[in-house]
């Protein structure tokens, strides 16, 4: 018994450090940095809503919309994805923080399936009518005019929060 608790206390551990060092890597910034550039401070890392655009160094998010919605039915979701950096980004998955936690991606009234790929260099548009997202039995009402967060996972960059309005 005692030498499970220990083994358990050491792959605890272990783990811990693991992801403290994941933790504590540097995020990628944009191309003309070197090696002895000084790190950005995490407060300048935090995406940040103004004028409805959320920017990091190498994507763009824009244009953060949805049409107005009652609770219980899908919403549908719209933005534009910039990628300005020299490889692709997918999106995998969204929510709408607080009020819809499974999204689905559609091609106008069709299911689309697998996620949504941006290659280096180039937009993805999601509008109306073409490829878009629907975040299904949303929670709660949603008017013209109401702010809301989405929720987006991106690969390479992971979980990133975007600012949107109802419209």
């Amino acid at each position: 018994m005692r030498k499970m608790y220990k083994l358990l206390l050491f792959a605890t551990l272990t783990l811990i450090i693991v992801t403290l060092g994941a933790c504590s890597e540097k995020t990628p910034n944009s191309g003309n940095s070197t090696e002895n550039d000084n790190p950005k401070s995490s407060e300048e890392n935090v995406n940040t809503p103004a004028d409805d655009v959320d920017e990091l160094s190498d994507y763009k998010i824009e244009n953060v919309w949805m049409e107005p919605t009652k609770a219980g039915e899908d919403a549908k979701v719209y933005l534009s994805l910039h990628n300005e950096s020299d490889e692709q980004l997918d999106l995998h998955d969204a929510m709408i923080i607080g009020v819809s936690h499974q999204v689905e991606f559609r091609q106008g009234d069709e299911g689309y399936s697998g996620w949504i790929t941006v290659p280096a260099g180039e937009t993805f548009q999601l509008a109306p009518g073409e490829v878009h997202m629907v975040l299904k039995s949303i929670e709660q009402d949603m008017n013209a005019g109401d702010p809301f967060t989405l929720s987006l996972h991106l690969t390479p960059h992971g979980d990133v929060d975007v600012q949107g309005t109802v419209k």
